[in-house]
This record gives C-alpha cells, structure tokens and sequence, in this order.
C-alpha cells in the first residue's frame, strides 16, 4: 500500500476505467474496532481498513468532509469553516490493508463529520464504505444534561401531544453555557425498529422564541406536536437529542404507546 498524498475537498479521484469482464467490485471493511467514533480536534486519529478482491486491488480514497446537514451552528461557532480533506493511495495484490494515523487540524467547525472509503479494482469495480465520526472543540466536550419531564413513561400520546425537558449544560472549565445548537424528536418502534423524526429545531428557532426555550432556566417546550403519519399503532422509545454550541450530544428516552 502506498499513500500519494492529502489532497483538496475539489480533487478528482482519478483512475477509474474500466476494462477486461471482471465485474465483481471489491470489499471494504473499516476495523472500526481500531477507530475512534470521536476525536478532539489537533489530536491524531488512527485509520485502519481492510480491503479485498476476487482478482487485484488498485486504489483507495478516504474522504472526510462534513455532516451538518444544513443546520445552523450556533453563534459560537458560526465563523468557523467546516473541514473537508481526501487522502489517496495505491493497493496491490487481491488482499491489502491500510493501518497508520493522521493528525486533526484545529479552528474548524466541531461536529458530525462522514469518514467514506472508496475502493477501485484493476477493472474499474468500485465499492466504498463509511461511518459517522464527531470532531470535538477541547473548549467544550461536556455534553448537555437532558432531563425529560413530558411525556411520562409508559404514557399514551396521540395528535396533538408536547414535549417538555430540563436541560442543563457547562462548558470543559466547569461554567455554565446556555446555547443549544439543535433540538430533535425521534420516535422508534420497539417492533420494527423504524425510526421517525417528530421536529428538528436549530440554533436559530430555539434562539427566536423563548416559549420554546428559556435559556436562563434551561427549559425547552415543544408543543402542537403531530404523531409522524408512517407511525402505526404500537410501543415506541420517544428521543430527545440536545446538541450544544460544541455538538456535544445529550439525550433523554422513554417508552410510550401510541393507540
């Protein structure tokens, strides 16, 4: 395996043409028991990937960039530019690996990051594989404290029904934060597993109203909810994810029934 380079979000991945019958793509698996779900930002992170082909391997790409998904980040972190980076090298041989580390930049935007694997054959199969990574700002790794008041366990809700938690969050020093970057709803069938989102609020919305968050007491309350319509009769886990100005998850859960 040889490693080409780093090179800008913009760069093409060249070198994919396909050619002779073979058109069995190869196989990637990320040893994600090796990796870190989480890395400070300036800290190193190992990556290690295992890639394999019923003929001959040519070439990987690993592309970071980021998962933000449009949502607003915050004041605190809105002048910060978000990180994007690809890292290009040479595989040889029907079975071959990668396995070294890189180092974290620090002064970009904290928060979910995709972290895909691509790999080309020498026929011009592709094949790729991610997972999901969060930069975390050493200014701020404490996640917020959820606390969910409404509704109750085993309660029964139906349309029109409302959400109401305590939250509380400090900084990495110990003082107190108040801005939440993102509010969301999920509810998840214990029988299918099926998730569905009920609202996702971002910085701005939770800043605009104070009757739907009071930064000063850590109160958030969400009402007018609509039961989402693919959501059938059933047992359900009802989320509530908090994300501060970090990206510093917290949530709460709790089992409800809808009739």
């Amino acid at each position: 395996m040889k490693i080409t380079g780093f090179f800008p979000a913009a760069f093409l991945f060249l070198g994919f043409f396909a050619c002779g019958v073979d058109d069995m793509p190869p196989a990637v698996q990320i040893q994600t028991e090796l990796m870190p779900t989480s890395v400070a930002m300036g800290d190193s992170m190992r990556i290690a990937v295992q890639f394999t082909d019923n003929e001959a391997l040519n070439q990987f790409k690993i592309d970071i960039h980021s998962n933000h998904d449009g949502h607003s980040h915050g004041k605190t972190q809105q002048a910060l530019a978000k990180w994007d980076t690809l890292i290009i090298g040479s595989l040889s041989g029907s079975s071959d690996a990668i396995d070294f580390s890189i180092k974290i930049p620090t002064g970009f935007l904290p928060g979910p990051y995709h972290f895909t694997v691509y790999c080309l054959d020498k026929n011009g199969n592709e094949s790729s594989a991610n997972i999901p990574l969060l930069f975390k700002d050493a200014t701020d790794t404490v996640a917020p404290v959820v606390q969910l008041q409404i509704p109750m366990a085993n309660a029964t809700i139906s349309s029109p029904f409302s959400v109401q938690a305590s939250i509380s969050d400090q900084l990495s020093d110990g003082s107190a934060a108040s801005e939440l970057n993102r509010v969301e709803v999920i509810l998840k069938s214990l029988s299918s597993q099926e998730e569905f989102e009920v609202v996702d609020f971002n910085a701005v919305q939770l800043a605009g109203s104070s009757s739907l968050y009071d930064p000063s007491t850590g109160q958030l309350n969400i009402s007018n909810l609509t039961i989402p319509s693919g959501a059938s009769s059933g047992n359900y886990t009802l989320f509530l994810y908090a994300f501060d100005a970090y990206f510093n998850l917290g949530k709460a859960e709790v089992q409800i029934a809808i009739p």
